[in-house]
């Protein structure tokens, strides 16, 4: 493994590495300040989305899979709906924060028990996440009805 020693390094780590020797220490100190918040954001590969609702003494649940990808989220669940929409890291509270629109299929129910109905339904539904290591919780409002979330990081995309 290169980052231990144990190979040469490719190509392209050496040569930022040659370019941030010849960075003025200013410079290579800003480059340095980021490396932190790097570890705090979401790795880009595919998820598991758990989603919960507790009701009348019943845990229900469902699930998604989502592809994170250059600030965009996309996927689907095993009845037709689709996810789209975006995440950005922010630095301020060092959390992910997205923001999804799922499209339910004509005929389709959430897990709150709204139904789509004839034609497919979009409902808007955001929130802030700490990075997923390997997974992360949080509650979200799915038309007015918390929902627990669970995201759980996959892997990485085939390159």
């Amino acid at each position: 493994m290169w980052a231990v020693g144990d190979s040469e390094l490719p190509g392209p780590v050496a040569g930022y590495l040659r370019l941030l020797k010849q960075l003025p220490a200013d410079k290579r100190a800003i480059e340095f300040s980021r490396i932190p918040g790097r570890a705090k954001t979401f790795q880009e590969g595919l998820y598991r989305f758990q989603y919960y609702l507790d009701a009348m003494g019943e845990r229900d649940s469902g699930r998604a899979m989502c592809v994170l990808l250059n600030g965009k989220i996309f996927g689907c669940d095993p009845w037709g709906g689709e996810i789209h929409g975006c995440y950005k890291f922010r630095a301020s509270d060092e959390k992910t924060h997205m923001q999804v629109v799922l499209k339910v299929p004509p005929g389709g129910m959430l897990i709150t028990g709204l139904e789509a109905g004839e034609d497919c339904a979009e409902f808007e539904i955001s929130g802030s996440f700490e990075r997923a290591d390997p997974e992360t919780r949080v509650i979200v409002k799915v038309a007015g009805v918390p929902v627990e979330v669970v995201l759980s990081y996959i892997g990485p995309l085939p390159r």
